[in-house]
């Protein structure tokens, strides 16, 4: 019976190398995602019709939105539902970015 032969040893990498983040594809598809985050993040922002001024969202009932929502309260609800949670991937992405340049 033929024997197979080992001629490199399996060795388990105890880390992960950091990444490349000039070459690494992985790294370039978080940070596209960052950035898309990002200007999501800005366009959902728009919609609370910030005052000028103050920099405070409209009052109830005035952030901009299509003709056919009907229930204000919960669209709006909404909309600083999904501008917490962006900011939250936001916050997420940060240290894996921060650690793959380092």
């Amino acid at each position: 019976m033929p024997s197979l032969a080992v001629t490199q040893p399996y060795i388990a990498k105890g880390h992960i190398e950091l990444i490349d983040s000039n070459t690494d594809p992985n790294f370039n598809q978080i940070f596209s995602a960052y950035a898309a985050i990002q200007q999501a993040l800005q366009a959902i922002i728009k919609l609370r019709n910030t005052n000028s001024v103050t920099g405070l969202p409209a009052p109830a009932g005035q952030y901009f939105r299509p003709k056919y929502i009907t229930d204000v309260t919960t669209y709006e609800s909404d909309v600083e539902a999904v501008i917490t949670a962006l900011k939250s991937a936001n916050v997420a992405l940060q240290p894996i970015l921060t650690d793959a340049n380092s």
